[in-house]
C-alpha cells in the first residue's frame, strides 16, 4: 500500500496488480477485462438456503447485456470463475466442472 512521507496511507493507494482500487469497491473482471464494482455491474444472487450466511451475496457479470456466451461468477471468499454457456438445447444455463448456473423465469 502506498503511503505519504509521514507514513499515513494514501487514499486509493491499495491498487491490485490490475490497477483496481479495492477500498473503492473495485475488483478485476476477467470476462470484461476491466475493474468493476459488483454492486454496479453485476446481478446479485441472494442465498436461499437458511443455513447459508444471509448477509453475503454472490454476483454474476455478463460481458455486456447482449453478450451472454459466458458469465463470470463471483462467490464470497472464492476467486471469480468464468462459466461458458451450454448449447442451444439447454438455453439459460452456464457451467463448468464445479458450478452450474441456471436461469429461471
Amino acid at each position: 500500500n502506498a503511503q505519504t512521507p509521514d507514513g499515513t496511507p494514501t487514499v486509493g493507494g491499495d491498487r491490485d496488480k490490475h490497477g483496481c482500487i479495492g477500498s473503492a469497491g473495485y475488483q478485476w473482471s476477467e470476462l470484461r477485462g476491466e475493474c468493476i464494482r459488483l454492486f454496479e455491474a453485476g446481478i446479485r444472487l441472494d442465498p436461499k438456503a437458511k443455513d447459508l450466511n444471509q448477509t453475503t451475496s454472490a454476483f454474476i457479470v455478463f460481458k455486456s447485456m447482449d453478450a451472454d456466451a459466458k458469465v463470470e461468477l463471483f462467490l464470497p471468499g472464492e476467486k471469480a470463475v468464468v462459466l461458458p454457456k451450454v448449447g442451444k438445447g439447454d438455453a439459460g444455463t452456464w457451467k463448468n466442472k464445479k458450478y452450474v448456473l441456471k436461469q429461471f423465469l
